[in-house]
């Protein structure tokens, strides 16, 4: 995704290696929507973590932290299938 056009101010997270979790702009906003999934995926790839632990790490310092006029996080919906292979991993 071309972030190039973005106002200033807009909050980009670190590292730029996370841009790949990006899936939209907020237009009326310029905030930047990352998937939660996506996140947690380059983290595990970046850190070599499992799913757990980079799970932790992103609902702690992430989506538990508050950043004015932060980035918006999108949760996908998952059905029953998915709850179950997800816990198993767990």
């Amino acid at each position: 995704m071309n972030l190039e056009h973005l106002d200033d101010e807009t909050i980009v997270l670190e590292p730029r290696t996370l841009d790949s979790a990006i899936v939209s702009i907020d237009m009326r906003s310029d905030r930047l929507i990352y998937d939660y999934d996506l996140l947690v995926e380059a983290f595990m790839r970046d850190n070599d973590w499992d799913i757990s632990t980079a799970a932790d790490w992103v609902n702690y310092n992430v989506c538990g932290s508050y950043i004015e006029n932060g980035p918006i996080i999108a949760y996908s919906m998952i059905v029953d299938d998915e709850i179950d292979e997800l816990m198993r991993l767990l």
